[in-house]
Order: structure tokens, then C-alpha cells, then sequence
């Protein structure tokens, strides 16, 4: 039998009514609709490398997207994949996407994590209605993060 595909990350896109759902090596692009039944999906499923160039032989493309969380900036969210992250540009207004920073161990990317648990991995995040904030998970602990120029952690809950 084999392992059943279930959905390890997604967010909203900076397109209007569209998210992106990664089940670890593939995603998919979906139409939402809220308060009605008529979602659907516009692309995929798909593996991670057909679409991105820039994830093609990285560990986001070899092992897959284990949490993400959108970034302020149109078109750019962060990944993340076992304890390593990128700032990616998905290519929101062209076909184009590129990998702005990494991939890099978490605590490169977020220092003020280091010595926590989240340096090794996430197991899911969401933006706060707070811009730069959000909320990072691993096991039984959280953190909320501002991640805005040199960032701060802003609460933890059993670090």
C-alpha cells in the first residue's frame, strides 16, 4: 500500500481567491471561493520541480516543502524543508521565480531562533493579521515571530 499524500504546507497567493497547497514534492494551485462550494483547482497536482526551475535539485525539490508562510512582499514566501529555509520569489507576476536567500540552515535565516527548537525543523506556520508576524510551530511549542528587518521573537510558549 502506499503513503497517502496529505498537505504539508500551503498559504494564500497575492493573487486574489488563489492559494498554494504543497504536499511535500508536489503542490498544487487552487481557486477558493469562501462561502460557496465551488473551489477548484487551476494547476496540478504537480511536482515541485516541474514548476520551479529555481527548487530543481534543492532540498525543497529532492525531499519537499514541510511548512511555508507568505512573506509581506508580493509574490515571496518563505520554505522550509528539515532544519534548512529560503526566501522565495514564486513568480506571483511571471513565469520567473527565483530563490532569494538560501537554501540556509533556519537559524541563518531567523538568528534570534537559535538555541530553539524550531532551528530544526517546523512543522507549521500562519501569518498573524499583524504584518511580519507569524506564528511558527514544532511539536507541542509555538513561537510568534516578527520577522521584519533584524526581527524578534514576540511570544513563546515552552521553549
Amino acid at each position: 500500500m502506499s503513503n497517502p499524500i496529505y498537505v504539508t504546507a500551503a498559504f494564500r497567493s497575492g493573487h486574489k481567491n488563489q492559494a498554494y497547497i504543497f504536499m511535500k514534492k508536489e503542490y498544487l494551485i487552487e481557486e477558493v471561493n469562501p462561502g460557496t462550494c465551488d473551489d477548484k483547482i487551476l494547476y496540478g497536482p504537480a511536482k515541485v520541480n516541474e514548476y520551479s526551475a529555481s527548487l530543481k535539485g534543492t532540498v525543497f525539490g529532492d525531499k519537499g516543502i514541510d511548512c511555508a508562510f507568505p512573506s509581506q512582499e508580493k509574490g515571496v514566501a518563505f520554505i522550509f524543508s528539515g532544519h534548512l529555509c529560503a526566501k522565495w520569489s514564486y513568480g506571483l507576476e511571471t513565469a520567473e521565480n527565483k530563490l532569494l536567500v538560501g537554501p540556509s540552515p533556519i537559524e541563518e535565516v531567523f538568528p534570534y531562533l537559535k538555541g530553539t527548537v524550531f532551528v530544526n525543523g517546523l512543522d507549521a506556520a500562519f501569518e498573524t493579521s499583524r504584518p511580519y508576524e507569524v506564528y511558527l510551530f514544532k511539536g507541542d511549542k509555538y513561537v510568534r515571530i516578527n520577522y521584519e528587518g533584524a526581527g524578534k521573537v514576540l511570544n513563546t510558549s515552552r521553549l
